[in-house]
């Protein structure tokens, strides 16, 4: 099951869990449920976002080569129903919206989010429309343009740790805006 937050998810858990009742009741059978794992929703933290794209601005992105444009165009050619007039690479630094949406998708991270201020970052590594989870992500994943991105995320990352080196009051913010969105709690 899956939920916008941890609150949805329970909820929705308690409506899996009436339906299992109600059909044991109509079968005249019983049932049991075990809970196995979970990954919370991911909490976001604007101070730290707004820390990590200063720190992503600060760097020149990656520049594919002609051997990531000719790999890049037979991937292209692979992926079905790719909208024709996205570029090959990607090419800017998109714009920090006012609002950062919830990260939908399951992720380890959302755990860690909920016991301390988390920041998270996308890098386009691969042509865009790639599918996730495709074998086309794993074969751009080795290419030149693949490595110059992660390395460029690695530089990103550890400025804006300097930053928050340099800057104690991000991090005592950061810390302020997560505890007033967790309340402090954490339930996995």
């Amino acid at each position: 099951m899956r939920g916008k937050d941890n609150a949805d998810l329970n909820a929705l858990c308690k409506r899996v869990h009436k339906c299992a009742e109600g059909a044991a009741i109509a079968t005249e059978t019983t049932f049991t449920s075990e809970f196995h794992s979970a990954s919370s929703n991911l909490i976001t933290i604007s101070v730290l976002q707004k820390n990590l794209y200063k720190a992503m601005a600060a760097i020149p992105l990656p520049v594919p080569d002609e051997k990531d444009i000719e790999f890049g165009e037979k991937i292209a050619a692979t992926i079905v129903d790719r909208k024709k007039d996205l570029p090959l690479y990607p090419t800017e630094l998109l714009p920090l919206p006012d609002v950062i949406s919830p990260h939908f998708g399951s992720t380890d991270t959302g755990d860690v989010s909920w016991n301390c201020p988390t920041v998270q970052m996308h890098v386009g590594c691969w042509v865009p429309g790639t599918p996730n989870h495709g074998w086309q992500t794993v074969a751009q994943g080795k290419n030149g343009f693949a490595r110059r991105a992660m390395l460029y995320t690695g530089k990103a990352m550890a400025l804006a740790a300097v930053q928050l080196f340099e800057n104690p009051e991000l991090l005592a913010e950061a810390k302020k805006e997560h505890l007033a969105k967790t309340g402090g709690v954490y339930e996995p």
